[in-house]
């Protein structure tokens, strides 16, 4: 007569078994987008220390009565099941969700006030930040930041995302100024910070506050000079020009157009180009010697 043991539970499985649960689980896809820190309770840091499940807010609940799907913190319930599955799994849930962050934590200070609940290993596990402010805000990149993502030495970030917002100026009837003013300072924020910019793969910036496509591409041409004045055909920076994406109206164009570039740093990088070579083709002289455009921009040829 056969003898039946006792059924597996996920805890008695070996280790490798739970942890390729665990990288299924919370396996990166678009439904795992979440809101982080928007207050002191919030549900991110209620679900990663286990806190009462009192707490709901009208936006991101663990009710249950509300839709899982509605949840943007659902994903993150199986943190809540025991402190043994949180314990393995909470990197695995940092690791594999973006995060985005209001603009008011563009300041270090606010955003180590937010932070203060995960441990320098769960901070390093974050990997995806994104970040949508004004560009006024954006200032605390190159003047606070010290090099290092929101000022924080313990963040280790394969992405950060930006979105610039417009300034209110731009609806009025000046809009068309403010928005050339703001390209200007843009491109100055954007290259000061990328200079000495440590511990993050890559930085994507997209335009999905409607900047007029010229505007755009003077943020990315101005960028690129900077870059390629401070540091010449390879200053450790590479650079994926303007792309345009399909966006929630189901196409591209000024209206609801999502463009994006993308700045890639370290040594051995093989994504996007050398600054001298994308200073090149923004001048129409893609193969030539980026020597023959410096003197170009020596000349005056330039945004």
């Amino acid at each position: 007569m056969t003898t039946i043991g006792p059924a597996s539970t996920l805890l008695t499985l070996p280790a490798e078994l739970r942890n390729a649960i665990y990288a299924y689980v919370f396996a990166s896809t678009d439904a795992n987008v979440s809101y982080i820190l928007q207050d002191e309770r919030s549900p991110f840091a209620h679900a990663l220390k286990l806190e009462d499940s009192g707490f709901h807010s009208p936006r991101s609940s663990f009710s249950d009565d509300a839709d899982p799907s509605e949840q943007p913190y659902a994903h993150l319930r199986p943190l809540q099941v025991c402190r043994q599955i949180h314990t393995e799994s909470a990197l695995y849930a940092l690791s594999h969700t973006t995060y985005h962050l209001p603009s008011f934590l563009c300041d270090p200070s606010d955003f180590f006030q937010r932070t203060r609940c995960l441990s320098p290993a769960k901070l390093s596990a974050l990997t995806h930040l994104t970040l949508s402010a004004k560009i006024g805000s954006l200032r605390a990149l190159n003047e606070s930041w010290q090099n290092l993502p929101f000022g924080h030495p313990s963040l280790r970030l394969q992405k950060l995302t930006l979105t610039p917002l417009r300034p209110d100026a731009a609806k009025s009837v000046w809009g068309e100024i403010a928005d050339l003013s703001q390209a200007h300072t843009l491109a100055y924020i954007l290259g000061e910070t990328f200079r000495g910019l440590k511990n993050v793969q890559e930085v994507e910036v997209l335009n999905r506050d409607y900047f007029r496509t010229g505007v755009w591409e003077l943020v990315y041409r101005t960028l690129c000079y900077r870059m390629f004045r401070w540091g010449g055909n390879k200053c450790g920076v590479r650079f994926e020009g303007p792309v345009e994406e399909v966006n929630e109206l189901g196409g591209v164009g000024e209206r609801g157009q999502t463009t994006r570039f993308r700045v890639f740093f370290g040594e051995g990088e093989t994504r996007g180009k050398e600054v001298g070579e994308e200073v090149c083709r923004l001048l129409g002289k893609e193969g030539t010697d980026p020597r023959e455009t410096e003197l170009a921009l020596d000349a005056g040829v330039g945004p």
